[in-house]
């Protein structure tokens, strides 16, 4: 499986989902399911506009965009610590 053509899916998913978070509009709860959705639909599109996505048919193509967009909300939350603002607490620790 090529990772780029995945990656890049999980990316777009990962913009949205924090676009989606800042507007407060939507329950974090629903988050994960739009972006589910986003990236299923996006899987589907990759497929037929790149040439080495790694699906041959629609239903894999949609599940690995699926699982892409399910993806992003993993690296949000593994991201989250590094964006997250620091309290004064932490600064006169260390």
């Amino acid at each position: 499986m090529d990772i780029v053509e995945v990656g890049a899916i999980v990316i777009i998913c990962l913009f949205v989902g924090m676009w989606l978070k800042r507007a407060k509009r939507i329950n974090n709860d629903s988050i994960p399911h739009i972006l589910g959705g986003i990236g299923g639909i996006l899987g589907i599109i990759a497929m037929y506009i790149m040439p080495d996505y790694p699906a041959d048919d629609v239903i894999t193509a949609f599940a690995t965009g699926i699982l892409s967009g399910l993806g992003s909300v993993g690296v949000h939350q593994a991201l989250k610590p590094m964006y997250k603002p620091r309290s004064h607490q932490d600064e006169s620790e260390g």
